[in-house]
């Protein structure tokens, strides 16, 4: 059996079941599922969102990052 494994990011809470909105780090794509491991974000994490936001045209901050809501 291959490994199910997807970089994403935790988006928010879809229920109150432990169900989360995900956004894929590859496609940036919603993706619906359960937390299953709680890992530190990484600068290779950052750098693919920092990314994600310039494609998309998202606003940079006075300290030209992303701004995040």
């Amino acid at each position: 059996m291959a490994a199910r494994i997807v970089g994403a990011i935790v988006m928010g809470p879809r229920d109150l079941r432990g169900h989360y909105n995900f956004m894929s780090l590859e496609s940036g794509h919603a993706i619906n599922c359960r937390v299953v491991a709680h890992l530190p974000i990484t600068d290779d994490v950052i750098a693919c969102d920092e990314d994600l936001g310039r494609k998309q045209g998202q606003p940079v901050g006075y300290s030209n990052m992303l701004r995040y809501e």
